[in-house]
């Protein structure tokens, strides 16, 4: 249109469909905007800004009146003429199959696409686009009148080409989707046919009246696939492309069934596992077909969904071991419409668990053979030790000795014979605990306490020590001799370390009923145990302040071992330099036992 002209305006109601169109398929791109964007994302609101602009610019062509305003707008149009190109794109990546889309052939296609738009503006100088072009009235509208040329054909056939290709991607990806997906794809490929069809009517002049192009109203008609895709199938919220995605990345063998147990998708994995060269040759088959060697387990699996915890498949002469998994697949009624199994290789695992299993049997010979040998040579250290120390004890009290120091050498003597003795009563206490299992029976506490009490008496004596016990003790359910030896090695614990400056000591015995467990507690006044060392207090041969008393370090080691034969804890509760509170606790007698 030249300077100074004006625009003449009609009336036109098939403009009408285009306006609102344009605004249904804006505010459906501002919806798409909002969504995380991505490229399926991206290329889909693309897609549909392109096909609102290009709807808008029909409709305006529609109510101008003067050829000159009519021309203006139709060149206008075709500056959207890559929406075929565009749609490609789209399913390309909607599909999954985006590695397409490279810089080359996105340049190659958008080439193409300008050459189209350059001939149509061009047009008035090679008629190659449009052979004659005009007006016509029509039902009193003035429309565009034009009639064809060789290059309209050409890119009628591109755009054909485009649209088919795109089409044979979405009917392919149909088949390979799960059915959750596949509803989205026929909204999709109802969406593409409207224009596709209009195109078609308005090229042989099937169209309501002369000169009305259909391929506008055909996009018209996409707002209504669309939209209902969008709002009701969640398009783009999550698409088939992210979802094989996810599938592929899978190191585990995924297989998704139909309702008729055929395979519809398989990732690598599975490809693999089926030795087959791609998923292509999995597709449509059945699990006996796949698997022939397991069909059974896996036809049970699928018919019972019971899991079974191994599946042995061998691959190049090597066994490998997987867990298999089942899942069914509903549809939104509810309706059986496949299954998705999963089979996770366990192989490595298999193989630790062999290993860790002969190593174990292995150790636990070792510690058999271990503590045969430790209980052998100790019992058969008992009978010589018993003979030095007796012996010596004997030369101390009726022997004379020329000096004071041979006299000291026999003491010192006797005294490691004595040590030498308590080593081997620990270490036999301790073989003895490993092969035990207790037979627990009600035990009255106020006699084992005053027998481990009687035990170190001369030694509670020589210290002054005061000794407080509770009176009417909780009885415990355990073993009477063991429960000994756990209070003795406490008491034991408590003479040690008492002091060497401790003008009072004091050690108190408490018992504690707590629910289903009798907490007992052996407390003193003593030097007490510094935080650091506590972790490692009930360690075999842990000692500490070594010169306070002598000791191997087995007492406490024999206490936790004791307990937890019993079903019980060990605990203790200290503060350097003020004493220490060592507790365990053992069940309590059940209600229909008595005390025996």
């Amino acid at each position: 249109m030249k300077s100074g002209e004006t625009m003449d305006l009609q009336f036109n109601p098939y403009s009408i469909p285009m306006f609102a169109s344009s605004i249904f398929l804006f505010v459906m791109a501002f919806i798409v905007y909002r969504q995380t964007i991505g490229p399926v994302v991206q290329l889909f609101m693309f897609f549909v800004i392109s096909v609102a602009a290009q709807n808008f610019a029909y409709g305006v062509e529609l109510v101008v009146a003067d050829f000159a305003s009519i021309m203006t707008w139709v060149k206008i149009e075709y500056i959207f003429r890559y929406i075929p190109t565009l749609w490609l794109f789209f399913v390309l990546a909607y599909t999954g199959q985006e590695y397409w889309i490279t810089r080359r052939n996105v340049l190659i296609l958008s080439l193409v696409c300008l050459i189209w738009t350059l001939m149509a503006w061009t047009n008035e100088y090679h008629f190659l686009n449009w052979a004659t072009v005009g007006t016509e009235i029509i039902e009193d509208y003035v429309l565009f009148q034009r009639t064809y040329g060789i290059g309209f054909y050409v890119s009628l056939i591109y755009d054909y080409g485009v649209t088919v290709v795109a089409t044979i991607i979405l009917v392919t990806a149909i088949r390979r989707s799960p059915t959750e997906y596949r509803g989205q794809i026929k909204w999709l490929l109802l969406g593409v046919t409207m224009p596709f069809i209009g195109s078609i009517l308005t090229t042989i002049d099937l169209t309501p009246i002369p000169n009305l192009d259909l391929v506008p109203f055909g996009y018209a008609l996409i707002c209504l696939p669309l939209g209902w895709t969008l709002g009701r199938q969640h398009l783009l919220d999550i698409t088939p492309m992210a979802q094989r995605e996810v599938i592929q990345s899978i190191p585990d063998a995924v297989l998704v069934m139909d309702s008729a147990r055929k395979i519809v998708n398989a990732n690598p994995a599975a490809v693999e596992l089926a030795s087959r060269s791609s998923d292509d040759k999995l597709v449509g088959r059945t699990l006996a077909d796949a698997f022939p060697a397991h069909q059974n387990e896996l036809d049970y699996l699928l018919r019972t969904e019971t899991t079974f915890s191994e599946l042995m498949i061998e691959k190049g002469g090597i066994a490998r071991y997987f867990e298999p998994r089942v899942s069914k697949l509903d549809d939104h009624l509810g309706k059986l419409c496949g299954y998705v199994i999963v089979l996770r290789d366990v192989t490595g695992r298999k193989r630790a668990e062999e290993i860790i299993g002969q190593n174990a049997t292995q150790l636990e010979a070792r510690n058999r053979e271990l503590d045969s040998f430790s209980h052998t040579i100790a019992h058969d250290l008992k009978t010589p030790l018993s003979h030095i120390v007796g012996f010596g004890q004997l030369l101390l009290e009726t022997a004379e000795f020329n000096t004071e120091d041979d006299r000291d050498s026999l003491r010192r003597m006797v005294q490691a014979g004595f040590k030498m003795t308590e080593m081997v009563d620990g270490l036999l206490m301790l073989a003895q605990l490993r092969d035990s299992q207790p037979v627990n029976q009600p035990v009255d506490m106020n006699v084992v306490v005053a027998d481990a009490v009687q035990r170190y008496q001369l030694e509670l004596d020589d210290k002054q020590f005061k000794v407080h016990v509770d009176a009417g003790l909780p009885v415990a359910y355990g073993q009477s001799l063991w429960l000994e030896e756990v209070f003795a090695n406490l008491i034991s614990n408590a003479i040690k370390y008492v002091g060497r400056d401790n003008k009072t000591p004091q050690l108190y015995i408490r018992g504690i009923p707590q629910a289903d467990m009798i907490r007992y507690e052996v407390s003193d006044n003593g030097v007490g145990i510094s935080e650091e060392n506590r972790a490692a207090l009930f360690d075999m041969f842990s000692r500490f302040h070594h010169g306070e008393a002598s000791g191997l370090g087995l007492g406490l080691s024999i206490v936790l071992n004791i307990v937890t034969k019993l079903g019980g804890q060990v605990g203790v509760e200290s503060t350097p330099q003020k004493g220490s509170t060592f507790w365990f606790t053992v069940p309590a007698v059940p209600e229909q036992k008595a005390v025996s």
